[in-house]
This record gives structure tokens, sequence and C-alpha cells, in this order.
């Protein structure tokens, strides 16, 4: 079986105990891609079946789907660009002797300039990250953000008494309370996605200590949470991972976007990263609405 081969190259199953390990990697590793980053593989480490490996001085990571294995680019310092070539035409070389197929999914443009040859790239545009302004975020100026800026504005006039404050471990009960009730409005058992996102932002929370850059802020009212957000930095961009809020509450997901960029104003963002659309209409017009900066491509490479 592939995932034996896979665990023969030294992989292992990503859990709580390897954030450690893999920090010192992230450090001096830069990309905007979303899906490569720490709080990201944390949080769909069930769904995906992530995997990692420490070789020749970078992080790898491997998604185990039914469809076959799949590996990140190299994580890690790009300072030398021959050493990451080389790691790349190593990992290539134990993969193929081993009978496994090479194939990068999300890579950034950088990673593919380094390594575009003799190999097949593809892209998809449902997968790219859409990037904004950190700036426009934080004040939705001008008539653009009007409609945005004026949902929040009712936020603040109809709950008066609101506090946005970080997360703290004494929280977590009334986290579970306020996701419990948004699923049971979203019908989570009905949607894998949902049920497997649940489950990795509470596996997240419960072990927050070793990520660094990670922020979970809540919204609360009159002692009830009513919505909360996760995001994490890289470099100069802000992801926004998880964002939930009942939608009782007027602009509610406005006012909880716009909090947070207020609250990390000083930490020097110039962007911030919302995601994918997935290909879903809904979604895209909704990302679209907040008028990105522009989209992050990310390219599948077949060696």
């Amino acid at each position: 079986m592939s995932i034996n081969k896979l665990l023969s190259l030294g992989f292992k199953k990503m859990d709580a105990d390897d954030v450690n390990l893999l920090v010192p990697f992230y450090r001096v590793f830069s990309t905007q891609v979303s899906d490569i980053s720490l709080v990201n593989l944390f949080l769909w480490k069930e769904k995906y079946a992530f995997h990692w490996c420490i070789f020749d001085n970078y992080a790898w990571i491997a998604n185990v789907a039914p469809s076959g294995i799949y590996f990140s680019q190299p994580i890690g310092s790009y300072e030398d660009v021959a050493l990451v070539r080389r790691a790349v035409e190593k990992m290539k070389e134990r993969l193929h002797d081993s009978g496994l197929a090479f194939v990068i999914k999300k890579s950034n443009k950088l990673f593919m300039d380094m390594i575009g040859q003799d190999v097949v790239i593809s892209t998809n545009r449902d997968e790219w990250d859409y990037i904004y302004d950190y700036e426009k975020m934080r004040t939705l100026p001008g008539n653009a953000y009007h409609k945005k800026k004026n949902l929040v504005n009712q936020f603040h006039k109809k709950y008066p008494h609101h506090v946005f404050k970080a997360f703290q471990a004494d929280h977590m009960t009334a986290y579970r309370v306020f996701y419990n009730q948004w699923c049971h409005e979203r019908a989570c058992d009905e949607t894998i996605d949902l049920t497997f996102e649940k489950e990795g932002t509470f596996s997240l929370l419960e072990a927050l200590e070793p990520f660094v850059d990670v922020y979970v802020f809540g919204l609360w009212l009159e002692g009830v949470l009513i919505g909360f957000i996760v995001a994490e930095g890289l470099g100069d961009t802000l992801i926004v991972h998880v964002e939930k809020g009942l939608t009782a509450y007027t602009g509610v997901y406005q006012a909880l976007g716009m909090m947070l960029y207020e609250e990390l104003k000083t930490l020097g963002f110039k962007w911030v990263n919302r995601e994918q659309d997935l290909g879903l209409d809904g979604l895209r017009q909704a990302k679209l609405s907040y008028h990105p900066e522009y989209l992050l491509e990310k390219f599948t490479i077949t060696f």
C-alpha cells in the first residue's frame, strides 16, 4: 500500500506534539498560500490525513488522499536556490525509488519558478486565494465598502455592550456552546467539511501554546459568545482561517473582521488572505464583494 511506502520514508501522521518541531521551518519560510500554513494543516489534518517528515533540511507535508499521495513544496529557507533544488531532486529520487509519484500541490509561484523545468504545471482558479489590502479591510473606506461599513455601524448601534476579546482556556465551554448552535443552524452533521472544520477548530484551541502568530478572538454580548475568528500571521500577511457568527445579530460577520484588523493594526500586516472560494458561486461573490487586490495563484507540479 502507498501509505506503507510513505511511512517507510519517515513520514508520520501529524499531531499536536509535532508543532514544536515544525515551527522553526516556518519561521524562515515565506509564503502567502493559506493551504500550507501550519495552522491550516493542523485544522484539516484529519480530513486530509496530513503526514510530515524532515528531509534534507526541509519539512515536507504529505496529503494522503483516496486518489493518491500529494506533497507540499519544501518548507524552510529559500535563500539558497541551489539547496531548494537539491532537496527537491533528492525527494523525487526517494519517492520514485519507492514507487511513489511525486506531485506537489498548492505551490506558490516562487517555488514553481525555481524548479519549473521538465515538469507538468497546472492551476485551478477555484483554489486561488483572495488577497486584500489590510488598511482597506480595517477601515472599509469610500463608496466601494459603503454597505459593509453600514452593517458594522448597525452592529455597534444595536449591540453597544459587545466585547471583543482574545480566547482563553476558560472560554472553551462557551466556544463549544456557540459552535453547537452555529452547527445546528447550518446542519453541520449533513456536511462532512463542516464537521471536519469544527473538530479541527477545537483540536487547535486545545493545543494553541506551541503555535506562533496565531490570533483567536471572540465577540461577546452580555456574557454570551456570538461569534469568533481565527487568524494566523505569515510575514506581512494575515490569513483568516475560521470566521463564525450568529446571523441573528445584524452585521456580526462584518464586525468580526473589522474588529480583528483594528486589534492587530500595530503588527505591520500589509495584506489579508481570506482563502479560496472552492468554485462555490455564493462564496465567490462574497469574497469579490470585499474587492481583493489580487488573486494568489497556486500550482500543481508533477515530476
